[in-house]
């Protein structure tokens, strides 16, 4: 079965740079030769362009750079077995999830809510049951966004409360689940041998 680690965090938190540490090591003391990196953030303006520009100066060339902004699991499905996965990130996974499945938010009612969140917390499942069917050894990101302010507005209470039941569903399956905190890493879910 594939491995599954979580690295949640805060912006700016050194999330992004642990989970490459973690691939890095995986990629040196495994078996396993191919790494791809699961993006899941478009580029939709000059300043999204420079921090993708940053994040890939900041990866290996020989690492394959795949882009899922629409399609994730069909995405990891082309994935060989048995290779490395880096998904960054699922916070930006479930914003897409949820606008590929609704645009309107003003006046939401409370099934539409449901409907949106079950949606997504179905595709959150499929996902992981990719990467343990496929034998895949994944590090997925996230923002941990259950520790600041409640938004004001619908829409991002919406959005923090599903990112934060998906980083739940993906902490329960996870095999090893991190916490960043200043580029520290501290363990919150250690695997078992």
């Amino acid at each position: 079965m594939g491995n599954i680690v979580l690295v949640l965090g805060g912006a700016r938190s050194g999330k992004s740079g642990f989970a490459q540490s973690l691939v890095s090591d995986q990629e040196r003391h495994s078996l396993r030769t191919s790494v791809f990196y699961v993006a899941t953030a478009g580029i939709e303006d000059d300043e999204m362009a420079r921090r993708v520009a940053r994040h890939r100066a900041d990866r290996p060339d020989r690492w394959k750079t795949l882009e899922a902004q629409n399609d994730l699991v069909g995405t990891l499905e082309a994935i060989p077995s048995r290779s490395i996965v880096l998904l960054d990130c699922v916070t930006m996974m479930v914003t897409n999830l949820m606008f590929s499945h609704r645009t309107e938010w003003d006046g939401i009612s409370m099934e539409d809510e449901r409907s949106v969140e079950q949606f997504v917390l179905r595709e959150v499942d499929r996902m992981l049951a990719v990467f343990r069917r496929r034998e895949l050894s994944a590090v997925l990101v996230s923002n941990e966004v259950g520790q600041g302010l409640v938004p004001p507005y619908p829409l991002g209470r919406i959005f923090r409360d599903i990112a934060g039941w998906a980083n739940q569903r993906i902490a329960k399956e996870a095999d090893s689940v991190y916490l960043m905190i200043a580029g520290i890493p501290q363990i919150i879910k250690e695997a078992t041998s």
